[in-house]
């Protein structure tokens, strides 16, 4: 990579959001199978996989990501003086992690964006670890960072789910997407800010990729402590 100090701005934003080498890349088995009476996959489902080289049930779809590692190295190459912080702080100075994970606040190349994290089921101090890393994948995707494989990722499964690619028209699952975050009690107005943050266009010239990046942003979104006044429409 040409040298940081020597890369116009423009430079740093495209490295920031160039793909990642395919051996950076990791695969998650996500099952997408019937499930028993208990709830649960049943053990006949499970076998060594040839593509991850995991032992996991079947069917599934494998989603791409990045992990935490693959990430910090990214930010850590474009930008040595990014940083984060907790949104908020609970009464003895500590992140404070509530409504099951911790919005954070991730700043590179000057520009602060948010990120949310969990601990994906995890307890312990572990917890606090899964839940940072996760928030900071989380924020990095804000700047466009494996956006990509989020993309595909969530075209794969999708397509397993229902035999074949969604047949909406690209602004309706957008739409959809806002109807969903409105359920879920996040505003609209926001939800599109959001976007709009994130994706440097005005929404009327979103191409088909834009508008699958913007659904995902806006099914990260989780509720606000208040939820949306009663009566928004979702509208365009």
């Amino acid at each position: 990579m040409q040298e940081v100090g020597a890369m116009s701005e423009e430079d740093k934003w495209k490295a920031l959001q160039k793909p990642f080498d395919p051996d950076e890349v990791e695969l998650l088995p996500k099952y997408t199978g019937a499930k028993g009476a208990d709830g649960r996959i049943p053990r006949d489902k499970y076998r060594r996989c040839d593509e991850c080289g995991g032992f996991h049930p079947f069917p599934c779809v494998h989603l791409r990501y990045v992990g935490h590692a693959g990430i910090t190295q990214r930010l850590n190459e474009v930008d040595p003086t990014w940083n984060w912080e907790p949104a908020a702080k609970d009464q003895n100075g500590l992140p404070l992690i509530a409504g099951g994970g911790m919005w954070i606040h991730l700043t590179v190349l000057g520009v602060t964006r948010w990120g949310f994290g969990d601990a994906q089921g995890k307890t312990g101090p572990n917890a606090v670890k899964e839940t940072i890393g996760d928030a900071i994948r989380n924020a990095a995707m804000r700047f466009g960072v494996g956006t990509y494989l989020w993309s595909k990722s969530d075209k794969d499964k999708r397509v397993a789910e229902l035999g074949q690619p969604p047949e909406e028209a690209p602004f309706d699952m957008y739409r959809d997407a806002l109807a969903r975050a409105k359920e879920r009690g996040v505003s609209v107005k926001d939800a599109m800010a959001y976007v709009e943050s994130v994706i440097p266009k005005p929404r009327e010239e979103y191409g088909d990729f834009e508008i699958r990046c913007a659904v995902l942003l806006v099914d990260s979104m989780r509720a606000p402590e208040k939820p949306p006044e009663d009566g928004e429409e979702v509208s365009f």
